[in-house]
């Protein structure tokens, strides 16, 4: 492993040098006074120890340089003032360290940060057995699943690389560089050019399509037709029974004598019948104008994606409209001794009944859509009082904590007199060896105040650390690890939305860490949470451990409960996905063994009105 420490003070330097060489004896290890003079070597290194404030180029300059030229490296940022931290979060940190160092903690970066080089170190090719080739990942711009076939598009290649595997395998020996967006699509991040609601573009101008869809456009095109055929049955059963008004009046024109001439006479039948299929058309026109016109001002909601299920809802009536329509264009016509007759010439009440029967169907689907819009807006609205519900429980929580906090500095306060009091006798000699016993428990009660998490971000941090709380009092083992969730202070999107995000997410996590130890009181439980950007992309992540069983429906987007409310099943899915959408995101997840992993994508942008 070749590791490089840059710090212009030669004390720190040569203390991080000697932690390092004790930990990883086997490493290489190179240290550098300057920013320049580590850019200037040119050489590559897996992990690079990197000072922020320093003389000349600093941190941050330094490892925009490197990121450059070794896009791989991982960073771990050290500095003596914590405002920094947030601004190397754009150059994908890997962790960062406060002066003065604590041994045991960088102990513990330091094992981290050798294991992510050594991942990076694998994932840099990807093997591919079927075809027993090796890929470079940097090369490849997404992978695209089609039927039982993968195929691999690369830069530079006019063709893509078909081969037979499963996406989720390829999926676990990519990197984090590496993106699902959909099921059928896995894309490189360092490729992206552009990225909307509904597809990314590549930079060979490919577009990759989310995760969503949009069946609307199947409804409209389906709805178009059956009301183009409901309105020309319907207009022209009618007319047709009117039919024999023109020649009547026409005959009566002629035993008048209006008529100058045969001439005259051929004209006006020539009118008469014009002007009759001009009624029709007419009449099939605005029957059609109005009808779409009703359905364009009732679809309001054309943004939403429209599921299987809802889809057969509203396509019934238009599918039934063009059944009848088929059905009357079969039997319409018949013939009585070899002269064809229409239907209702035979049955003269089918004037009435079939018009009625159409204008029905036509109305089914105005009103059906009509209802399923209104569905929407209501299904929202319960949607709603169920967040709203869900925050001021939030709140409550959040009140809870604090009172925890400031009753805690309420009671310290009131015995400070006392405290201090006991630690002058002790210091005095008339405690001996009780004063260090007294410290370490007074530390443990400061302990208790602590803030645990710190992700530059208040709101997250509150969430973060009341919901550890609440957790640890049924699970007191249960491991909750944010290092690697970082959010820069100048960041777009709303702490009111991440905070959602977050806690409808950990509160999943949570929930399936209680199940766990219910089944198994000795397994260990944990919950990750992590963040990573790439340009304006904001990615979270958060993996819990869980007992391994996921209940899905065919249909169902979300996976199935086993909570005795199952009236507000998925509620916590449902607004991570619409708070997602807010910024033109998506989210996803997947299982890996008993490892549940929730991925959520948004542009750092304020969110769209």
């Amino acid at each position: 492993m070749d590791i490089a420490v840059v710090d212009d003070e030669k004390a720190i330097r040569e203390h991080i040098c000697g932690l390092v060489e004790e930990r990883q004896p086997e490493s290489r290890i190179e240290a550098y006074a300057t920013g320049g003079e580590l850019l200037a070597s040119g050489k590559r290194f897996d992990i690079v120890f990197l000072d922020i404030q320093m003389e000349g180029m600093n941190g941050i300059e330094t490892a925009r340089g490197l990121r450059e030229k070794q896009a791989d490296t991982v960073l771990v940022f050290v500095t003596g003032i914590e405002d920094y931290v947030f601004d190397a979060f754009d150059l994908y940190a890997f962790q960062y360290l406060l002066k003065p160092i604590d041994e045991d903690k960088f102990a513990e970066v330091l094992a981290r940060a050798v294991r992510e080089a050594a991942k990076k170190k694998e994932r840099r090719v990807l093997f591919i057995k079927s075809r027993n080739l090796t890929l470079d990942q940097s090369e490849i711009l997404y992978i695209e699943s089609r039927a039982k076939k993968v195929e691999i598009h690369t830069a530079g290649a006019a063709q893509a690389i078909e081969i037979y595997a499963a996406m989720d395998e390829l999926e676990g020996q990519l990197g984090e560089n590496f993106y699902r967006c959909h099921r059928a699509y896995i894309v490189n991040m360092d490729c992206i050019t552009e990225y909307d609601g509904e597809s990314i573009t590549l930079t060979n101008g490919d577009r990759v399509y989310l995760t969503k869809k949009k069946y609307g456009e199947f409804f409209l095109v389906v709805s178009f037709q059956a009301l183009l055929d409901i309105s020309r049955y319907a207009a022209v059963i009618l007319l047709n029974a009117a039919d024999g008004w023109a020649p009547d009046i026409i005959d009566w024109c002629a035993a008048k004598r209006m008529f100058a001439s045969e001439e005259s006479f051929g004209i006006a039948v020539k009118a008469g019948v014009a002007g009759t299929q001009f009624i029709q058309y007419a009449s099939i026109a605005l029957l059609l104008y109005f009808s779409l016109r009703k359905i364009v001002r009732d679809f309001r909601e054309k943004d939403y994606f429209i599921s299987r299920t809802e889809l057969m809802f509203i396509l019934a009536p238009s599918a039934v409209g063009m059944m009848i329509c088929m059905l009357l264009r079969i039997i319409m016509v018949t013939l009585e001794d070899g002269v064809p007759k229409m239907l209702y010439d035979r049955y003269p009440i089918l004037v009435i009944v079939i018009p009625a029967i159409l204008l029905l169907s036509l109305l089914s689907i105005l009103y059906g859509v009509k209802l399923f819009q209104d569905m929407i807006c209501w299904n929202r609205e319960m949607s709603g009082r169920i967040v709203l519900e869900n925050q001021i429980s939030s709140l409550q929580e959040h009140m809870e904590e604090m009172e925890r906090i400031y009753s805690g500095i309420r009671g310290m306060k009131h015995d400070m007199k006392n405290t201090l009091a006991v630690i002058q006798r002790l210091s005095a000699g008339e405690g001996g060896g009780e004063l260090q016993e007294y410290l370490s428990e007074l530390n443990k009660g400061l302990e208790k105040l602590e803030v645990r998490f710190r992700t530059g971000n208040t709101v997250v941090d509150t969430l973060l650390n009341m919901k550890y709380h609440e957790a640890v009092r049924d699970m007191p083992d249960l491991r909750i690890d944010a290092d690697r969730l970082l959010l820069p202070q100048g960041i777009q999107i709303h702490s009111y939305d991440i905070g959602i995000i977050l806690g409808n997410a950990v509160d999943n996590a949570i929930e399936a860490c209680r199940k766990l130890k219910a089944k198994e009181p000795g397994t260990d439980a944990f919950i990750r949470i992590s963040s990573l950007q790439k340009g304006n992309l904001l990615i979270l992540k958060v993996e819990n451990s869980f007992d391994g069983r996921v209940m899905r429906k065919l249909r169902n987007e979300f996976p199935m409960t086993d909570k005795v409310d199952r009236e507000n099943h998925g509620i916590g899915l449902i607004n991570i996905k619409s708070t997602a959408e807010k910024y033109q995101g998506t989210m996803d997840f997947k299982v890996n063994g008993r490892v549940f992993i929730l991925s959520v994508m948004m542009k750092n942008e304020k969110e769209e009105k």
